[in-house]
Formats: C-alpha cells, structure tokens, sequence
C-alpha cells in the first residue's frame, strides 16, 4: 500500500520519487564503550521516517517550542525502543546530543540539521562496574503498520575507538555481547589483528 508522507514545503503529499522509496526498511546503531564506565548509542536513521514517527515535523516549524516537543517525543521513543540490558538489568539512557558535532544536550537542533538527509542522535547511560554481558534490541518502527519490508539494523560495537564487531539484525532480534574486560580485550586483540592484515 502506497503510503503518504510529509516532506520540506509540502504538507499533503510527497513526490512520486518518494512514494515508491522504501521507508522505516532500516537504520545504523553504534555502540561505544568508553572507559570506565559509560555508554553511547548512536542511532542513524533518515529523516522523513523519525519525522513520521513521531508525527512532529519540525523543519515545517522550527520554533523552539515545536523543536523542543520532538525532541521530548524522539528521546522517549527511543528509550522504549532501544532498550539496553546488562546482565539483565535495564540501563537507562538520555539523549546526550542531538546533532553530530553538537556540544551536548543543551546545544538543540537548528534548521540545517533538522534539513540532513539523516539524523543522528545520540543517547548515553551508566554501567555497572561488574559487567559480563550487554544486550541491545532494536524494536524501532515494529508498530509500523505500513512499512513495506521488515526493518533491519547494522549494529556496530566499538571499544577505544577500534571496531570489535558489526552485524545486521532483524527488528526485536537482541544482540549480546561480553562486555567483561577480559572478554573486550580479547576482541580489541583480534579486531587490531585483522586491521593489521587488511593493511
């Protein structure tokens, strides 16, 4: 079924080069572990399908009023939807910047990064400093009723600014990985290897 969105200048309906375009089909999350006891979560994704997610379409209105009530929906949206686990408990995270090369939570969206082409925000949280394993599912966009393929995420994790693992994974298909120190050396160990052989 064909579905309608709203795009910069138009409120009724999109181009037809966006109606036959797949959308809610995918994002990118990255996972950055940094020393000694923080997370961040990146999530990537276009912009007309955050836009239409939470049904604020900020670029048509950007007063702070109107950019302030999605960045509240997004942030709470995404905390319901990426949740993050270790070893079995929920760790809690906020938005710790809105925009790539923001300067924190305080510095909010402007017109031109409301304009990318994609969106990056960024969430972070604590972990416990006992750790054995973290759990990450990507239920972004399963209520989506008229998204025309399942949604898949690239999951990328990163540890001392080194790429320790990628994969793609279906939505509601958690991912775990051993976060114990011994464990991430271990995979920083052989991430640098293969780095070393590729060159």
């Amino acid at each position: 079924m064909t579905k309608t969105f709203r795009l910069i200048g138009l409120a009724m309906i999109a181009a037809p080069s966006f109606i036959f375009a797949e959308h809610f089909d995918s994002a990118k999350l990255t996972i950055r572990l940094i020393d000694p006891d923080s997370i961040i979560v990146e999530f990537y994704a276009d912009h007309d399908d955050i836009y239409n997610t939470v049904y604020i379409f900020p670029y048509l209105d950007n007063s702070q009023t109107q950019i302030q009530s999605f960045e509240r929906r997004i942030e709470a949206y995404l905390q319901a939807r990426l949740p993050v686990q270790v070893d079995s408990k929920n760790i809690g995270l906020h938005v710790v910047q809105w925009k790539p090369g923001g300067r924190g939570r305080a510095d909010e969206l402007d017109s031109a990064s409301l304009r990318a082409t994609n969106l990056t925000i960024t969430l972070g949280g604590v972990l416990p400093k006992q750790r054995k394993f973290l759990k990450l599912e990507g239920d972004v966009w399963v209520e989506r009723q008229d998204k025309e393929a399942e949604t898949i995420f690239d999951v990328s994790l990163l540890w001392h600014d080194t790429l320790l693992d990628e994969h793609w994974i279906n939505a509601e298909q958690p991912i775990t990985y051993p976060v114990s120190e011994d464990s991430l050396m271990v995979m920083l160990s052989h991430a640098r290897k293969r780095i070393k052989e590729a060159h």
